[in-house]
């Protein structure tokens, strides 16, 4: 009897061990724990950054400074887990470039009126700490060399006045940015692609003649020949630095918002109506992700060390309380995470993961 007992209590010990790793909710503490950062708009108006330095477990709201009235923040980069960049509409007579040189704790508007056009800013991209580029409404696309302390407007005379959703780059020579232009031929917009192979030296149209999708939102370089691209239903890839590019993903009725290339076959898009896709093989074939959400536009998504993918998004309502998720493996589990301020979120970046 007494064996029977022993056998019987060791099975229940190692039941409930089991049990506990499976519905973990924190990382065990000896993982890495990523920095990351979130930007949007809060129900109160006020432009909002919240960050996190474990993963997600838990957000705080960063300082009045990153707070601007009545002024929505579109876009970040965590260049590292230091130098970190935002961008958002106009304030004060002229767009807002934010800068953080100590991981979000103190915000510092970057640029003047005199440098920075009256015009909402989309997009940011910090290639290193000195080389900055932003872009945004009217064609407009601004670069730093010295990090943030001048700014040159790059003329934009020879494209039709786009409005600029994002920027990516692979190494320091090719860039990329994406955004929507008017279509004579349908009195609408049509998806637009500038390219740079220089650095941003010189600047030419891509895709000219194709018939794309009404707008680009997001972009995403696997390397400096594999790019992809989001817009309106749709999914673009280019497997020529941009020469030739092939619709790779059609979904009816939804604005793709987000992409993350984690490397060239290894794609996360996010969009409208809750949609999660993801594909391992460069686009061939994708797998529709479905976690326990609905009602949200994800807007954004990006990846470190290949399992840990994180999403934003705001309510498809246009009010109430965004949503982050996060997954520790490759997308099998999701976590949906909590934060403490009612606020719909656009982008999400973390230090050194893609985007």
């Amino acid at each position: 009897m007494t064996r029977k007992i022993s056998i019987f209590l060791t099975s229940l010990i190692l039941i409930v061990l089991i049990s506990a790793s499976c519905s973990k909710t924190t990382p065990p503490s000896n993982e890495k724990q990523f920095k990351g950062w979130v930007v949007g708009q809060a129900e109160s108006g006020y432009g909002t950054i919240l960050s996190t330095s474990n993963d997600g477990l838990t957000w705080s709201r960063q300082g009045s400074q990153s707070q601007a009235s009545g002024v929505d923040l579109y876009d970040i980069r965590g260049l590292d887990e230091n130098n970190v960049w935002a961008v958002g509409g106009i304030y004060k007579g002229y767009g807002l470039i934010l800068n953080s040189s100590d991981g979000g704790l103190n915000w510092n508007r970057q640029g003047s009126s005199s440098q920075i056009p009256n015009v909402r800013l989309y997009a940011v991209h910090a290639i290193d700490n000195l080389n900055i580029w932003v872009a945004g409404e009217n064609s407009i696309l601004l670069n730093s060399k010295d990090g943030g302390m001048t700014w040159t407007l790059i003329s934009m005379a020879a494209i039709p006045l786009t409005h600029f959703s994002a920027i990516t780059s692979f190494g320091t020579n090719s860039l990329w940015v994406v955004g929507a232009a008017p279509d004579t031929a349908t009195a609408d917009t049509t998806g637009l692609i500038i390219y740079s192979s220089d650095g941003g030296t010189t600047w030419s149209r891509q895709g000219i003649g194709y018939t794309f999708c009404r707008k680009f939102f997001d972009v995403s370089a696997g390397d400096d020949s594999i790019v992809y691209i989001s817009g309106s239903n749709s999914v673009y890839k280019t497997m020529k630095g941009g020469t030739i590019w092939q619709k790779i993903l059609n979904v009816n009725n939804r604005e793709m918002n987000g992409i993350c290339a984690v490397d060239v076959e290894n794609i996360w898009s996010v969009g409208d109506g809750d949609a999660i896709f993801h594909s391992s093989n460069g686009g061939v074939s994708w797998d529709t992700i479905r976690p326990s959400l609905t009602g949200y536009r994800l807007m954004g998504v990006t990846v470190a060390e290949v399992n840990r993918i994180w999403i934003v998004g705001t309510p498809s309502s246009g009010t109430g309380k965004g949503t982050i998720l996060y997954s520790r493996n490759a997308g099998d589990t999701w976590f949906i995470e909590s934060f403490p301020v009612e606020a719909g979120f656009r982008r999400i970046s973390f230090a050194a993961a893609r985007r």
